[in-house]
C-alpha cells in the first residue's frame, strides 16, 4: 500500500511540474479611503497602457486582517515566467516613472511585497471578487504532497462552482514565517460567510472521504501564521 500511495504522490508531483506555472508578485499597501477612486483611476490608466501581454493584474481591496498586517489594499500581478520577466526587463519608460512618482503621494508607511508560484488552482477560469488568504508555515516535503493530493482528489470528486481554490508556494516575502499559501474564493459575501458549511451539510459523504485522508497528513509540521479577506476592486 506504502508503494502505492509513493507512486501516486510521485505522479502528482510530475505531473505539477511538467506544467507550465503561473507565478505571482503581490504589493501590500495602505492608502486613504478618500484617496481610492484617485489611486484606482491611476492604476487603470497605467495597466490599460503599460501592463506587458501575458501578465494579469489585480487590485484588492483588504476587508479583514490582524493589527499587524495594517495594509489597505493589495496589488497582485500574475503570468508565466516569460511574461513576468518580460515585464522586468522591459524598463521604466518616462510614463511609468511617471505614475509612480504621483502614486508615492498617496502610499503611507509600511506595507509589503513578495512573489511565488501557483501549484494548484480550481474553478481558476472563473472571477471569485471575496477572498480569505491564509499564510502558512510547512516544513516537511511529505505531508505538504500528501496534502496536495488530497485537496487535488476531494475537489474532483467534489467539484463546486460556488468556491475557487488556489494553493502555492511563497519564494519570497509576503510574511517572515511564509512558505506557502491557501486562497478561497467566493461570489458573494454571502457565500464567504455561509456556503461551505452549508456545502458540508449538503455532502456528508466528502466529510468522510475528507476525514479519512486527512489522517494520512501530519497536521503538526503545517502552522498558519497570518489569514485576512479582501475583495476584488478592478481586474486587467
Amino acid at each position: 500500500m506504502k508503494k502505492i500511495t509513493s507512486l501516486l504522490l510521485l505522479l502528482f508531483v510530475l505531473g505539477i511540474y511538467s506544467q507550465e506555472r503561473t507565478h505571482w508578485q503581490a504589493y501590500s499597501f495602505s492608502i486613504d479611503g478618500s484617496d481610492e477612486e484617485t489611486v484606482v483611476s491611476l492604476l487603470d490608466k497605467q495597466f490599460s497602457s503599460n501592463k506587458t501581454e501575458g501578465v494579469t493584474a489585480y487590485l484588492y481591496s483588504v476587508m479583514f486582517s490582524d493589527s499587524e498586517f495594517d495594509v489597505s489594499h493589495q496589488v497582485i500581478f500574475t503570468g508565466n515566467a516569460d511574461a513576468l520577466n518580460k515585464m522586468w526587463s522591459s524598463g521604466p519608460n518616462l510614463e511609468t516613472q511617471l505614475f509612480f512618482s504621483k502614486m508615492n503621494n498617496y502610499f503611507k508607511e509600511g506595507g509589503s511585497s513578495g512573489n511565488g508560484t501557483t501549484v494548484l488552482n480550481f474553478n481558476s477560469e472563473t472571477v471569485f471578487p471575496f477572498q480569505v488568504v491564509s499564510i502558512v508555515n510547512s516544513n516537511s516535503w511529505s505531508s505538504r504532497d500528501i496534502m496536495r493530493n488530497t485537496m487535488k482528489t476531494l475537489n474532483k470528486k467534489y467539484p463546486r462552482d460556488d468556491r475557487g481554490t488556489i494553493h502555492g508556494n511563497i519564494i519570497s516575502g509576503v510574511h517572515p514565517q511564509g512558505t506557502h499559501y491557501f486562497v478561497s474564493g467566493y461570489k458573494s459575501y454571502g457565500d464567504l460567510l455561509e456556503s461551505d458549511r452549508s456545502f458540508r451539510i449538503n455532502n456528508p459523504n466528502y466529510m468522510k472521504d475528507r476525514l479519512k485522508m486527512n489522517k494520512d497528513v501530519d497536521w503538526d509540521t503545517f502552522k498558519r501564521v497570518r489569514k485576512f479577506t479582501r475583495v476584488l476592486v478592478k481586474k486587467w
